[in-house]
């Protein structure tokens, strides 16, 4: 399973932290998050959950 933790409210300007967890992971997970307004990406950014 997995969970992940961000804010109720984005605001434009702000840098803001979203937090992933995997539970029972067996190896890396790659993590993608995009952040999108009336169907545009406003965001986006990509990591490695260990």
């Amino acid at each position: 399973g997995y969970l992940i933790a961000a804010p109720s409210v984005f605001r434009a300007g702000m840098e803001e932290a979203v937090s992933v967890t995997i539970f029972n992971a067996v190896e890396d997970t790659r993590v993608q998050l995009q952040l999108s307004v009336k169907g545009e990406i406003v965001a986006h950014s990509h990591g490695t959950v260990r």
